[in-house]
């Protein structure tokens, strides 16, 4: 199982770019009822045999997308060469030789007053076929990322502004709400990496 954390690793300009891009008035978000299809939700309880134990905490909050790559359409020319710089910048300093993007996309979750601290959103995986999960943090804020077994939580990350959160995109991880700060803003990026030229193991 690989997670891994990396700080400072991003420039402090780019991380402002970033931020300012993201949460200025003039981005687009698109609202988004929920993070993941009910039935959606559905099917992957019974394919992942997820114990009552952790679907007693599951509670799918809404959010806002902002679609930045999406296989080979670019589909923000404002955000993705900044995204693409800070994609750049950690290649380079970890070492981490990256194949294919297969899609990167924002998302914005709200506080809610509302959630326990022990709920998340749906446990999920991006996708079925074989790929990794990176996630950029985007602001300072709180909501954990978990990843879970099919029974239990095995580990967690807190936000930080500049933080890149790199992780085998098979191992099921879930979001929680922000309880604190207002928002909670990330960069989730699907890839594909030259197996052979990385430091992963």
């Amino acid at each position: 199982m690989f997670i891994k954390v990396f700080d400072n690793i991003i420039d402090e300009n780019i991380q402002d770019e970033i931020e300012n891009l993201l949460l200025d008035n003039h981005c687009p978000w698109f609202y988004h009822i929920k993070t993941i299809q009910k039935e959606d939700e559905e099917n992957n309880i019974k394919k992942f045999n997820l114990s009552n134990n952790v679907v007693k905490n599951m509670t799918d909050g809404q959010m806002f997308v902002h679609s930045i790559v999406d296989g080979d359409n670019i589909n923000c020319t404002k955000t993705g060469p900044v995204v693409a710089k800070m994609l750049m910048q950690f290649s380079e300093r970890a070492n981490f030789s990256i194949e294919n993007i297969y899609r990167v996309k924002a998302n914005l979750q709200l506080r809610d007053g509302n959630l326990k601290k022990e709920q998340y959103n749906s446990v999920h995986w991006d996708n079925d076929g074989p790929h990794w999960g990176m996630i950029y943090y985007v602001n300072d804020t709180d909501g954990d990322t978990l990843f879970f077994n099919s029974n239990e939580i095995i580990d967690r990350v807190s936000p930080k502004k500049g933080r890149i959160l790199l992780f085998d995109g098979s191992i099921l991880h879930a979001s929680q709400l922000p309880h604190k700060a207002i928002n909670r803003c990330i960069l989730n990026i699907n890839i594909q990496i030259k197996e052979g030229d990385n430091n992963a193991n």
